[in-house]
């Protein structure tokens, strides 16, 4: 019976010791973050909330509770290690859902800041509204590889006005310029 509370008190200190670092990785990310225009989480939908780490907390919170109420023998590190992992988790979550519009570019993922889209990368995108989210595809070049890629964001209908201004004012007024160098050029050319 001691190897399993030894075994049960490396596995919660396990749980613990990693849930606390993804969350301040993740804080540490996001706080990284310069020149931040806007930011929302996920497509702003219920079930795009970090539904697995709250539910883990309430489950395991509830249990304890139960345990307790009841009068089981627990030790303390259960009382306080599965609450403490569960909410480090969720927070870690929450931040790392953020998407973060700057004045550089888009960046869809806190945790992973070198796939950001710069807005000098975008060579076209289009937009499709609709009640609580407006669902943005850019298509960007990567360096110099052949082809583009695909970037697609889901906007809450509570920032997407917001959103198209910040568009607006980095990518349209470029792309028309391009248009009329373009066509300036095809003039010129005849």
């Amino acid at each position: 019976m001691e190897i399993l509370a030894v075994l049960h008190f490396v596995v919660l200190a396990a749980f613990v010791g990693i849930a606390s670092v993804f969350m301040l990785m993740a804080l540490i990310n996001y706080l990284r973050v310069r020149r931040a225009l806007l930011t929302w989480r996920g497509g702003g939908q219920f079930w795009e909330s970090p539904l697995g780490p709250a539910l883990f907390t309430l489950v395991a919170t509830a249990g304890l509770g139960i345990a307790w109420a009841q009068g089981a023998d627990l030790p303390p590190s259960a009382y306080i290690g599965y609450p403490a992992g569960g909410a480090f988790w969720c927070i870690g979550a929450y931040l790392s859902r953020a998407v973060v519009i700057t004045e550089y570019g888009i960046i869809h993922d806190v945790n992973r800041i070198s796939q950001a889209v710069s807005w000098g990368q975008i060579v076209d995108y289009f937009v499709t509204p609709g009640d609580r989210q407006h669902r943005y595809v850019f298509l960007y070049q990567e360096g110099e590889e052949p082809g583009r890629q695909r970037l697609e964001l889901r906007v809450p209908a509570n920032a997407s006005d917001a959103f198209q201004k910040i568009v607006n004012g980095k990518l349209d007024a470029r792309f028309s310029f391009s248009a009329q160098v373009s066509h300036d050029r095809a003039i010129a050319d005849e």
